[in-house]
């Protein structure tokens, strides 16, 4: 196989993860990295007002910064589309829709037999961050891959991705880029080294879910 093309690459991405907690204060909107902690921490709490809510946000900050590294811990390595469970991969996606699509996807699959029985409700959360590498392969541009396999609903296609993906992080890619294969128009983008991570947002949206015979409904909180 020819030499797989290796790219610079800066973008703002989006992940959808699951939360136990759901907004409660327009402070939420509040995108805080840990630099900026320390900081608002001591507009917050300088008189002793308004802890609750300054508390919030910092328990909102730190929720993503540890659903971000959870991602790169071998304990937490698991089989998926682009690893197989020998290298970590945080799932990232170009836009909020291919991300929200993404993960109810495999959301209602694991809640299939139970909403079967009875409604399923979750609270999910929205998050962005920035990342930047000289080490992005974009799968779209290698014409040796077949990208009906990339992009397939089907399951089967893993295998086949786990390779590509294997093949790609042995020629020195940090993240690469493919189409969703649940979002027709949308691009997915899988990172294989945190320290491509430039920096991290708070949460940006909240959604509750119900789902019922494998079917979800979406509701918004903001």
């Amino acid at each position: 196989m020819p030499e797989l093309p290796k790219t610079s690459y800066a973008k703002t991405l989006f992940r959808c993860f699951n939360t136990i907690k759901t907004s409660q204060n327009l402070l939420d909107d509040i995108g805080l990295n840990s630099e900026q902690q320390e900081v608002a921490k001591g507009f917050f709490y300088q008189n002793g007002s308004a802890e609750a809510p300054a508390k919030r946000v910092f328990e909102r900050s730190a929720q993503v910064l540890a659903d971000i590294s959870a991602k790169f811990k071998p304990e937490n390595w698991n089989h998926s589309r682009f690893s197989n469970g020998q290298w970590s991969v945080l799932y990232t996606a170009e836009s909020r829709e291919t991300a929200l699509k993404e993960k109810m996807f495999h959301t209602c699959r694991f809640y299939k037999e139970e909403s079967h029985q009875q409604a399923v409700n979750i609270d999910l959360a929205i998050a962005k961050l920035h990342i930047k590498t000289s080490h992005m392969i974009d799968l779209k541009d290698c014409p040796d891959f077949d990208q009906k396999q990339l992009r397939s609903p089907d399951m089967e296609s893993y295998k086949y991705c786990q390779t590509v993906a294997k093949q790609c992080i042995d020629a020195g890619a940090k993240t690469i880029r493919s189409r969703s294969a649940r979002d027709e128009k949308g691009y997915c983008v899988p990172v294989f080294d945190i320290k491509v991570i430039q920096k991290d947002y708070s949460i940006q949206k909240y959604i509750k879910a119900e789902i019922v015979q494998g079917q979800a409904d979406l509701f918004y909180l903001r």
